[in-house]
């Protein structure tokens, strides 16, 4: 039953535990997750003009960290800390990568051990492509 085996979440990096994602978006991702919610019990709100608050329980996964920093700045992590924390730290990671400066140097002390998993899932199928 390919329901209950999408269910299971094996297929994600790492399978995770399910948080309450709450964050602040564009009106344009709004109108997206509408049409395509990210989870039964998502909830939009409108918090000013251009702005809206969504509230959802969804999977602690690597790809829910790809779909947010797929966004960009149209969407902003409030909530759970950590998640919040994670997402800071990538985006400083990034930054430094792009401005090619000595903030390059702080890259190794702001890892996560979600980001270390990741690359570590990268590697190792890598090295199975190779074989």
């Amino acid at each position: 039953d390919l329901d209950a085996w999408l269910a299971q979440r094996d297929f994600d990096l790492p399978p995770g535990d399910d948080i309450e994602l709450h964050a602040v978006l564009s009106r344009e991702l709004e109108v997206l997750l509408r049409e395509r919610p990210l989870a039964p019990d998502q909830q939009l709100e409108a918090a000013g003009d251009h702005e809206f608050v969504l509230r959802a329980r969804v999977a602690d996964t690597m790809r829910l960290r790809w779909w947010l920093l797929g966004f960009g700045d149209r969407i902003t992590v409030l909530g759970p800390d950590r998640l919040r924390e994670e997402m800071a730290a990538t985006v400083r990671r990034m930054a430094a990568v792009y401005a090619g400066d000595a903030a390059r140097d702080s890259m190794e002390t702001s890892r996560t051990p979600a980001t270390d998993m990741a690359v570590s899932a990268a590697r190792n199928v890598q090295t199975a492509a190779h074989r």
